[in-house]
């Protein structure tokens, strides 16, 4: 399925390579204000400012989203990667203990 999300107030980490950052690489944080982001499959296909829309997206999908005034950060999908990182027993335990901390 394709998903338009238009009028985006921001549109957080935009680099266009994928690495590891270190140091003060991490302070540096691109960004694009008002701006849309088009997702196939999962998966960004295009992205850019708001003025761009109609020449990199001569036609529109079906599905679009109104995020007027919101922020987007779409490379942010990983909220808890320690928990990838553990054993499948220790990340059972983990995400029972978490879940045991929010009930409290």
């Amino acid at each position: 399925m394709t998903t338009l999300i238009t009028k985006i107030a921001q549109l957080i980490s935009t680099r266009k390579q994928s690495y590891v950052l270190r140091g003060k690489e991490l302070a540096e944080i691109p960004l694009i204000e008002n701006a849309f982001l088009l997702i196939d499959d999962s998966v960004i296909a295009e992205y850019g400012h708001k003025y761009e829309l109609d020449v990199k997206l001569p036609g529109l999908p079906k599905n679009i989203i109104d995020a007027a005034g919101q922020f987007v950060l779409p490379a942010w999908a990983i909220v808890l990667p320690t928990l990838c990182l553990l054993n499948q027993e220790r990340m059972k335990w983990q995400i029972r203990r978490m879940a045991l901390a929010m009930r409290r």
